[in-house]
């Protein structure tokens, strides 16, 4: 997975957590954040949050 794609999958994850609710929805766009901090090398998520704000 590039990153790319998993920042659409975040999207695409909240945007639905938004309309849907449902905690699936929120636990895989925390699993996603979790993938892409990794594949950036960030610390944590905070961090990475703050880089792409």
């Amino acid at each position: 997975m590039n990153e790319q794609f998993l920042i659409d999958q975040i999207i695409m994850y909240l945007g639905q957590h938004q309309r849907f609710g449902g905690k699936h929805n929120e636990i895989m766009a925390y699993n996603r954040l979790e993938q892409l901090r990794a594949l950036v090398g960030h610390r944590d998520a905070e961090s990475l949050l703050e880089l792409r704000l």
